[in-house]
């Protein structure tokens, strides 16, 4: 959750409440990281960070490849840690070749987490995630029930249940599949001597997982994070082209896998100076354990104690305010390391009319469309009257609502005597209130 204008490269001289972007859990040990620099072909480069990461990246790019007849990046594949920070990037590649009275080929730019794609060719057509939530449920209600009970001992009552279970098996499907493992590879894990045995209900996982598997390959799809375990394993791995890697500051374990065993050079492009090699690994990714007891020379008057999430809220809006435009909104960041704080942040920004956008963008079960056809859906099963409630409200259904009920109310029932009269006094949501307080009682 930051405010950002180009994701994490963003141009900005402030960072207000900061924290550590990973954990100790994440890879780059330092023998791991010793032992992958001998054979990693990828080459980190160190940029400083005097500058703004996105205009030194532009440059460095752009003085490789220019030559007199024109900036040609066709062969070259940018990789950044959001799409927002790609685009910012092609402006500048533009702007750089402009300088040099050049034309300018731009290269293809994606984000980390669509790189795997270009290293290897799937087998076949990737299930998106809607697709994957519902092989997931179609693999739990196939699965027995006694069985499934080790790990769900409530099953669900309906289809909107078996999505929800469906979605907490999916999370832990892509968590795990990130590092190249299964189900069944956590379970032999828990043998293996951790401190307490959970193997049993990670053995359920995995036969619910094959299950899921088989749904999918009968429906024609792939799942994604195994088709990249078996691209690395059978050695499909291939280059796109020259990548360029800029300011990725985290990489999951079977992506970094693919990465070093690429057969030509890759460049990582690390908004660090030199100095601070031995705080990052073979990938420019940060190492976890290097950076926890890293000194950060801030002044008292820099640090603002506050009690609870809305007074952080007011701190930071106050802070931002205090500099009294001299800079501009995409100018700053804001680094919010618990997600829950985000929404008083945003409302404590919106509050004191300080412009802000959420870099990490709107997840889509957020959005208008997919929460009216939740609250449809919400309706629809067993037509509550505390869904319908809520499916009135929606703000896309709110005006047609209002609009039918004017056109509709007068003379329409008795029970509503105060007729077009209180319609227009109170609208209509105050009307069906008072329906559901005079006839709907629990």
């Amino acid at each position: 959750s930051r405010r950002a204008s180009e994701g994490p490269l963003s141009e900005a001289p402030f960072i207000l409440h900061c924290a550590s972007a990973a954990s100790d859990s994440e890879p780059g040990s330092e023998s791991d990281v010793t032992e992958a620099q001998k054979t990693s072909p990828v080459h980190p480069i160190f940029l400083g960070w005097d500058k703004p990461a996105l205009p030194m990246a532009a440059s460095r790019i752009a003085d490789a490849y220019a030559r007199p007849e024109g900036l040609d990046l066709r062969g070259v594949l940018v990789v950044t840690p959001a799409a927002r920070a790609g685009r910012r990037l092609m402006e500048l590649l533009l702007e750089e070749a402009e300088s040099k009275e050049i034309p300018l080929t731009p290269p293809e730019a994606v984000t980390v987490g669509h790189l795997p794609e270009r290293l290897y060719t799937p087998s076949g057509p990737l299930a998106d995630s809607t697709t994957t939530r519902h092989a997931f449920a179609q693999a739990l209600k196939r699965t027995d029930a006694g069985v499934l009970a080790e790990v769900f001992p409530e099953l669900a009552p309906n289809l909107a249940g078996w999505m929800a279970l469906a979605g907490i098996v999916e999370k832990l499907h892509r968590e795990v599949g990130a590092e190249g493992m299964d189900f069944l590879d956590v379970a032999r894990m828990f043998e293996s001597g951790l401190p307490y045995d959970d193997s049993n209900r990670w053995k359920v996982l995995a036969e619910v997982q094959k299950t899921y598997l088989r749904v999918l390959e009968t429906s024609g799809y792939r799942d994604r994070d195994r088709e990249r375990r078996l691209a690395w394993k059978e050695g499909r791995v291939r280059t796109p082209g020259d990548i360029w890697m800029v300011g990725v500051v985290e990489v999951a374990g079977v992506v970094r896998r693919m990465m070093e065993s690429l057969p030509g050079q890759v460049r990582a492009l690390v908004h660090a100076p030199e100095e601070l090699r031995g705080r990052f690994d073979s990938l420019g990714c940060i190492v976890p354990g290097e950076w926890k007891e890293a000194f950060i020379d801030l002044e008292n008057e820099q640090l603002h104690v506050v009690q609870r999430p809305r007074d952080q809220a007011a701190a930071v809006t106050s802070v931002l305010r205090g500099f009294d435009g001299r800079f501009a909104a995409e100018d700053v960041v804001v680094g919010v390391p618990d997600p829950e704080l985000v929404p008083f942040v945003e409302q404590g920004l919106a509050a004191g009319s300080v412009p802000h956008r959420f870099a990490g963008g709107t997840p889509l079960q957020e959005t208008g469309p997919v929460r009216l056809l939740q609250a449809l859906a919400d309706y629809l099963n067993g037509r509550p009257f505390p869904a319908f409630a809520a499916l009135v409200r929606h703000p896309d259904l709110h005006e047609m609502v209002e609009g039918a009920m004017q056109r509709g109310i007068h003379g329409a029932d008795p029970d509503l005597a105060d007729g077009g009269e209180l319609m227009e006094a109170t609208g209509a949501l105050t009307v069906l209130d008072r329906y559901q307080t005079r006839h709907l009682q629990d």
